[in-house]
């Protein structure tokens, strides 16, 4: 039995025959440079079957659970503090040498169950056949006739009955991801010996005496034909040939370049192929691309996900946006559980993402896509950036998955882990397979000594396709299905489940959530400290004998100002920093618009919060107007102009966040659109006539300046003389009336492109 070590800076898996040392001297095996560790601190040893870790006498001890031990065996993954109950953590798992595969307890792809079985055996449970009766409800909940233990399948989810000439007829009863005959989505449907039938994971091929099981299905195959694909004249996949067998893990390398990426990709169903097939369980991908893509789950190389949340959260929330609508909280819960299980997370599902090693983190990232128990799993690159330890923990956490039911497909450079594999795929230049096979029997077919030699060579003319005289094929099924996608989520839950994460996610960053909260307080003194104590008051006599207010026009700048930042600066970061979380999400049915609404919830709340915190610092104890135009409270008045200002800029920011290519085009931006808005405000007492004058019209805070001067009379309290600012600046309902308008058509203007920004660009 192994042992794999892992700690924040990196892990290794201990061998049983070899007693290990850890501290920070350089002799020792597990080097952890810390000045709480002693030099020589514990020691790991392989003895009567099992791990044992002793402490040599350390300085500051070590400790299980709060408690400090001399020596402890390590039978299951077990958490050790060297050097004080709050010092560095190092977490040991034993490793099976052969492995140990669990079979899942809620959810097997092709497993079914017989609630009701009666005398006359009207069905053969032993033998998986179900013969024909009357009638057969067929579903998740207990009370149907056959139930078939998925979430994926509505309680009750289909029907088969017999009609008055005899003959079958099968209906879907509104489940949630609809029922299939021969690929097609149907409503209702009379049978013909031979359909197939898909509910879900299961599919069983009606006959004029039951439903019987589809011949060796014990999983799903994935096979290429033909397949090539070619970026105007370059030609990235040439003429490929593959058959991936059911429960099979198979690993793409080659050198960089070769196709590798893009294979996967068409694999996946992420590119189309400019021609040949790519097939599923023997249904072609591109004709039937909504259907299939349910079976599949794609797993991209970076790990992401939102590091604030602990693993379980991550897992939760997105089993919240994939399971159907009628899934029940404790069966969501079950079904996490199961999968955190699965992946060996548990001692780890109270951590947040940022938290766990590189490992951990790839298998919560795996995690998100068993929670639907795709058929096919697909990942890019899994164990990039790891270290050899993790590369051998998530390779068999991979290999138990193919032994449990899934078809998996990867990606990697790494070599020394292909054991885990069945096939390997070599890649050679200009996207041809040179080699599809098991990975012993590489360096004999291709006439190399080391995989050193083999990468050289794939990167040479020299190495062409091998064709495998072994590849069987299935058959198209040639059925095309509509194209609509199968609901799971209502646009309202997927809503308030991403309203509900967003706002998780804020609330456990605290440097973020108490920036958001010292932005207004901030602005909102320095503002308050640079207005007039006039306030929008009438002023104070001059010497002339009238009255005049000087600091109006620069309080309103002030507001205008405060405003637009705050509004801004709130939004400009929010959709850019999440675009792979978001492309991910929306490759599995999370719509654009509910995500684009969830934003605008949480941060329309969070900017209005923060505006009211700002207007009213910079309005506190400032003399204001009799009354307002529109509501008697001219303050109260006021401080809505400068929300709806703020809102405006809010929705413009999330526009222009989903334009930028990074996170750090998003400071520049800010700055600059900041300028742009109070320079073109009206606000400031510079000319700004002729090109200027007319491209403010474009500018919502010119609209909020007239606004807020029609609201405070600044004309009056300022003396206006100039004929133009008088006519935008009148004191009237007509004036705060076309500023309202105006913002809120700017508001819906700038939401609506950013909802189709987003939309166009899902890949």
């Amino acid at each position: 039995m192994k042992l794999l070590a892992e700690w924040s800076e990196g892990s290794l898996v201990l061998e049983p025959n070899i007693t290990h040392t850890l501290g920070r001297d350089l002799q020792c095996d597990l080097r952890i440079n810390s000045p709480k560790i002693s030099r020589t601190h514990l020691k790991l040893q392989f003895s009567k079957g099992s791990w044992v870790a002793t402490d040599l006498g350390s300085s500051n001890g070590s400790f299980i659970d709060g408690k400090q031990f001399q020596s402890s065996k390590i039978t299951q993954a077990t958490s050790i503090n060297l050097g004080g109950t709050e010092g560095v953590t190092i977490q040991l798992t034993p490793i099976e040498t052969q492995l140990n595969i669990k079979k899942p307890t809620l959810v097997d792809s092709q497993a079914t169950r017989i609630s009701k079985i009666p005398t006359n055996e009207e069905f053969e449970a032993e033998t998986g056949r179900i013969r024909l009766q009357k009638r057969i409800r067929i579903g998740r909940d207990d009370a149907n006739d056959w139930v078939i233990p998925s979430l994926s399948i509505s309680r009750f989810h289909a029907e088969i009955s017999q009609n008055s000439s005899g003959a079958f007829e099968i209906t879907d009863l509104k489940s949630a991801n609809g029922t299939f005959v021969n690929g097609q989505t149907v409503v209702r449907q009379q049978l013909a010996n031979g359909d197939l039938l898909t509910f879900g994971p299961v599919s069983r091929r009606f006959t004029s005496t039951g439903l019987e099981p589809v011949v060796g299905i014990e999983g799903t195959p994935l096979e290429i034909i033909g397949g090539n694909f070619s970026v105007g004249e370059k030609t990235l996949l040439s003429d490929i040939n593959l058959r991936l067998e059911p429960r099979s893990l198979t690993a793409i390398i080659g050198p960089s370049g070769a196709g590798k990426s893009t294979l996967l990709n068409l694999i996946g169903g992420r590119i189309k192929a400019s021609s040949g097939q790519v097939l599923v369980g023997g249904i072609d991908v591109e004709k039937n691309h909504k259907f299939v893509s349910q079976k599949i789950g794609f797993v991209p190389q970076a790990d992401i996900l939102h590091t604030e949340l602990t693993a379980r959260q991550a897992i939760t929330y997105g089993a919240q946006l994939r399971l159907p609508n009628e899934t029940s909280k404790s069966e969501i819960d079950d079904r996490v559980q199961e999968v955190i299980e699965k992946l060996e997370l548990t001692e780890r599902q109270d951590l947040r993402i940022k938290q766990l090693s590189g490992g951990q983190k790839k298998r919560a990232s795996i995690g998100l896509e068993l929670i639907t128990a795709p058929e096919i799993l697909v990942l890019d690159e899994p164990t990039s950036g790891l270290d050899p330890g993790l590369d051998a923990h998530v390779m068999e956490t991979l290999r138990t998955l193919a032994d449990d039911g899934q078809t998996v497909v990867l990606v990697t450079h790494s070599v020394d882990n292909l054991n885990f594999c069945d096939n390997v795929v070599l890649m050679a230049s200009g996207g041809h397979v040179a080699y599809f096979g098991p990975a012993s029997t590489v360096f004999s077919m291709v006439g190399k000594a080391s995989w050193a030699e083999v990468f050289r060579w794939l990167a040479t003319p020299e190495a062409i396709y091998l064709k495998q005289s072994n590849l069987g094929s299935l058959a198209p099924s040639g059925a095309q299905i509509e194209s609509s996608q199968p609901q799971k989520r209502s646009w309202l839950s997927q809503v308030k489940t991403l309203t509900a994460r967003y706002l998780r996610v804020i609330l456990a960053d605290r440097f973020y959530s108490t920036l958001l909260l010292a932005v207004p307080i901030l602005t909102g003194i320095l503002c308050y400290f640079s207005g007039g104590k006039d306030g929008f008051g009438p002023g104070h006599p001059s010497k002339y004998g009238f009255t005049y207010n000087s600091a109006a026009q620069s309080m309103i700048l002030m507001l205008v100002l405060g405003s637009v930042f705050i509004g801004m600066s709130t939004s400009i970061q929010e959709v850019v920093k999440e675009t792979a979380i978001r492309k991910r999400e929306q490759a599995t049915g999370v719509r654009p618009s509910a995500y684009l609404a969830s934003k605008v919830l949480v941060l329309g709340v969070i900017v209005s919060l923060q505006t009211i915190l700002f207007s009213s610092i910079v309005l506190f104890g400032r003399p204001m107007p009799a009354k307002g135009l529109l509501i008697h409270s001219a303050r109260t008045e006021i401080v809505l102009a400068t929300i709806l200002l703020a809102l405006t800029t809010l929705s413009i920011g999330l526009l222009l966040s989903a334009a930028l290519s990074s996170s750090e085009q998003a400071m520049p931006t800010l700055v600059g659109v900041t300028m742009i808005q109070v320079v073109l405000s009206g606000a400031l007492p510079i000319a700004t006539g002729g090109f200027l004058a007319t491209i403010s019209h474009l500018i919502p805070s010119f609209w909020a300046t007239n606004g807020l001067a029609a609201i405070t009379n600044i004309v009056k309290t300022t003396l206006v003389t100039d004929h133009g600012l008088k006519a935008r600046w009148a004191h009237s309902v007509t004036t705060v009336d076309q500023s309202i308008v105006l913002l809120l058509i700017f508001s819906l203007i700038a939401v609506l492109g950013c909802g189709y920004r987003i939309t166009k660009d899902r890949r």
